[in-house]
């Protein structure tokens, strides 16, 4: 453990201001990828119990087509194909803005804090360094998303102070709730896609 203060820049007032204009940012980010997330999987939910519920199977505008199922099989696919590379691009961007806003918010209640107690200093804990995707794990990271899958900003960047680069670490490793919501949806969608691909192939002449 190494002791820092978060008042250890040469323009605190400054810093306040760049952090809490950065939570402002990433927060209105995080609200507009959720809303556009959840818009996206109400029409994919939408449409896979409209297949499911349909009691004319297969539908009557494709009835007469040879092949039938893969016909249905194909357009289906292509459409849940769509649908998961989009809600999996928002959910990513959902969860990399909640992971600054959590480093945001960090050192803004040292900052306050450090303020009005001015012999506290922040304690930054030491953390090994997480390891990237490799292998088996990209493949298991498309159908139940991994935490180490989103990074709060790219370590080789140098433009961001060390104190903002430091809250958003400790923020890596505390995590963030988005992740659970990315792997219900995902989860979800996956599931959804499997239930109504059986009945296609299955139950196409029921």
């Amino acid at each position: 453990m190494k002791q820092s203060n978060v008042n250890d820049e040469s323009e605190p007032s400054l810093a306040y201001k760049f952090v809490a204009e950065e939570l402002a940012r990433c927060s209105a980010i995080s609200v507009h990828k959720e809303n556009i997330t959840y818009s996206g999987f109400a029409l994919f939910v939408g449409a896979c119990s409209v297949l499911l519920l349909s009691k004319d199977w297969p539908p009557v505008y494709l009835a007469k087509l040879d092949n039938v199922e893969v016909y249905m099989a194909s357009i289906f696919t292509a459409f849940s194909v769509t649908i998961y590379i989009f809600l999996r691009h928002q959910l990513r961007g959902r969860r990399w803005a909640a992971l600054r806003v959590s480093g945001c918010n960090w050192f803004l209640a040292k900052y306050v804090r450090d303020a009005y107690l001015k012999n506290e200093s922040v304690v930054a804990m030491e953390h090994t360094p997480r390891k990237k995707l490799t292998g088996i794990k990209k493949l298991i990271d498309l159908i139940v998303p991994l935490d180490e899958s989103v990074e709060a900003f790219k370590k080789e960047l140098t433009v961001y102070p060390e104190f903002l680069k430091r809250e958003w670490e400790e923020a890596e490793h505390r995590g963030t709730v988005a992740l659970t919501n990315e792997r219900i949806v995902i989860i979800a969608t996956v599931v959804s896609y499997v239930l109504v691909m059986v009945r296609i192939l299955t139950f196409s002449n029921a």
